[in-house]
């Protein structure tokens, strides 16, 4: 409602937490597992996508109608990776911590495969998927079920953005249900097991805080007047 409410030029700032986020979401066990078995492999990806943004004209890219991708290729590198299992798993972690207790009840699948370090495989009807995310701002959903009127479906999504990546679930949803790079298959690789990766990651933006919503602030003022008229 504030953003809704905001005056041109954005939110006023918020109180700064010195440890982050401030919440307190996992045991200490979950927390140092997850963290020495799969941390690691995130740094290590962090680290990439912060490279392709500084690559990247964000302010121009900003100014664009239509989406941009980007490709990116990661090849195989002793004792660095990447372990795409390993990966995937911090993701989930990830997602199960900015979700409602009921939410983890409710998919035990997924807690039973971030706490058994060697598990592989998922039901089908988990989909994650990966975009480049520049910010501004950063965004967590614990849950909420998104109306797409252009394809008339809704999808229920978990997510967290935060810029170098935007990490997003969706559950019992169609195929493709964000524009960016599905990363399922990473489920079904061995946790010792390096793999040479490709993608075509969304460049996306974090403007708003709806769910998936990786507009750029042209899209965005686009739409806007586009609602005015109707």
């Amino acid at each position: 409602m504030d953003w809704l409410a905001r005056e041109e030029g954005g939110l006023r700032g918020g109180r700064i937490e010195q440890r982050g986020a401030g919440g307190f979401t996992l045991c200490e066990r979950c927390n140092n597992n997850t963290g020495s078995w799969y941390g690691r492999e995130l740094v290590v990806a962090a680290a990439a996508g912060v490279r392709i943004l500084q690559k990247a004209s964000l302010e121009e890219l900003d100014e664009r109608l239509d989406p941009t991708y980007a490709y990116a290729r990661f090849r195989q590198q002793p004792r660095v990776g990447p372990h795409p299992l390993r990966f995937i798993k911090q993701v989930v972690s990830m997602l199960l911590a900015v979700s409602p207790l009921e939410f983890s009840i409710a998919n035990q699948a997924l807690g039973d495969f971030v706490l058994e370090r060697e598990q592989t495989g998922l039901p089908d009807k988990y989909q994650f998927y990966l975009a480049l995310f520049a910010g501004p701002n950063a965004r967590t959903v614990g849950g909420a079920v998104r109306f797409d009127l252009g394809r008339s479906r809704t999808d229920f999504i978990v997510e967290v953005a935060y810029p170098p990546f935007a990490y997003a679930l969706t559950i019992d949803a169609e195929p493709e249900a964000i524009d960016t790079a599905n990363i399922t298959p990473f489920v079904d690789v061995g946790y010792r097991q390096m793999a040479d990766i490709e993608l075509d990651m969304l460049v996306g933006f974090g403007h708003t805080p709806l769910p998936v919503d990786y507009r750029t602030k042209a899209m965005i003022e686009r739409d806007r007047r586009a609602n005015e008229a109707a």
